[in-house]
């Protein structure tokens, strides 16, 4: 019973109450009913709201690197991150390591309860750049060289020896520059 509302007999009766509810079992014996009940109250926490800032740290990252994710605005529960519908963890801090650019939702749970809604963050993934040389064939010490890089991305560079000293530095798809030692030059892309 709730109140004088019959709902129904058996043990594992289930309730879906919508705000906090008090039921009442009665012992029912041979069509005789006890003069007097049991009385059981579900308890029904109000649904926490969505978070109110969820950050990626950093929000841009190159393919293979991570990221730490964090959200603000759930004070006494725990955040759990999901990508869809797939659960991911919790807490804040989480940290990710996607392949291509990704959507995270960040949900408040507090008493078991979870928010509703959720707070969206992405994680932008940019392909790591590479290079390409138009002129690797072999020059004599001291000789200017010109070569092009072909990249996948606008990119700036740092072009170092075989030492790993700077020799120079740029932006653009063309690089000229003495090469004074022989062997296997470094070009950073960034």
């Amino acid at each position: 019973y709730q109140g004088a509302s019959y709902l129904g007999s058996g043990n594992g009766f289930v309730v879906s109450p919508t705000s906090t509810t008090v039921y009442t079992a009665y012992c029912t014996i041979s069509g005789c009913t006890s003069a007097t009940g049991r009385n059981v109250t579900v308890t029904v926490n109000a649904a926490p709201s969505a978070p109110t800032t969820a950050t990626a740290s950093p929000a841009t990252i190159c393919s293979g690197d991570n990221s730490s994710l964090s959200a603000t605005g759930c004070a006494g529960g725990t955040i759990d991150w999901y990508q869809g519908a797939s659960y991911l963890g919790s807490g804040n801090g989480f940290v990710v390591s996607p392949t291509s650019t990704t959507v995270y939702t960040a949900y408040c749970i507090i008493s078991g309860c979870t928010s509703a809604t959720g707070r969206n963050v992405t994680v932008t993934v940019n392909n790591n750049p590479t290079a390409t040389f138009t002129n690797d064939s072999p020059v004599c010490s001291g000789t200017d060289v010109n070569f092009t890089i072909t990249t996948s991305a606008s990119n700036s560079w740092t072009l170092y020896d075989p030492s790993f000293s700077f020799v120079a530095s740029g932006s653009g798809n063309s690089i000229e520059t003495v090469l004074a030692l022989s062997g296997n030059y470094t070009l950073d892309l960034v």
